[in-house]
């Protein structure tokens, strides 16, 4: 087939399936915490319970972690284009205190590229630090969380990125959450920032 002079794009064809599929949903279930990129990029992790209304009310802010432990929130942003896109990553103390912080532009690609991104990114940083142990990361992708809680989900096309950081989390016993973007919102706000950045930030307390 062709369309403008150019071959039919199979997988193209199959992500605007997806997403339309997603963008229904949201639609239909605007409460969902899950975002429109993690729908699109994996159907499968809607449940009954997820499109619910509960009964207590979700975070709407920055959760701190236990005592002695850390928790990265990071974030992987991309332009509708797809032509540009930008990782941030932010790790707090159980007070809240900024301990490091990134930014880092990534080039072209997709929203699930530029999340998997930013995790890679953050656990490496943290990894490189004088900081050892009591890491929860958190990212507001639920397909990417899901992949990494479920390796043998992992789509073909992801699992050269996917395997690697899920090696990591495993072999240091670090914690990797999901949390609502609007609980996250520093670390997007970094990632978006990032668009244009011709050397990657880092700025660190130690």
């Amino acid at each position: 087939m062709v369309f403008r002079g150019k071959k039919l794009d199979v997988l193209q064809v199959l992500f605007l399936i997806k997403f339309w599929d997603a963008c229904w949903l949201k639609a239909k279930f605007p409460d969902s915490f899950i975002s429109l990129e993690a729908l699109a990029t994996d159907i499968s992790i809607v449940d009954d319970s997820v499109w619910k209304k509960k009964a207590g009310k979700s975070p709407t802010s920055w959760l701190s972690p236990p005592r002695g432990s850390m928790k990265f929130s990071f974030n992987g942003a991309m332009q509708e284009d797809g032509c540009k896109g930008g990782i941030g990553g932010i790790l707090r103390d159980h007070d809240g205190n900024i301990l490091l912080s990134f930014s880092a532009s990534i080039g072209s690609g997709s929203p699930v590229q530029a999340k998997i991104l930013a995790i890679d990114f953050a656990i490496k940083l943290f990894l490189e630090s004088r900081w050892f142990n009591g890491l929860i990361a958190e990212s507001d992708c639920a397909a990417v969380v899901n992949w990494l809680f479920n390796p043998c989900s992992i789509p073909s096309e992801w699992a050269t990125l996917l395997h690697p950081i899920g090696a990591m989390l495993s072999q240091e016993n670090f914690e990797v959450n999901f949390n609502a973007r609007k609980c996250n919102f520093a670390a997007n706000q970094r990632a978006k920032s990032a668009y244009s950045l011709s050397s990657t930030e880092v700025e660190s307390q130690m």
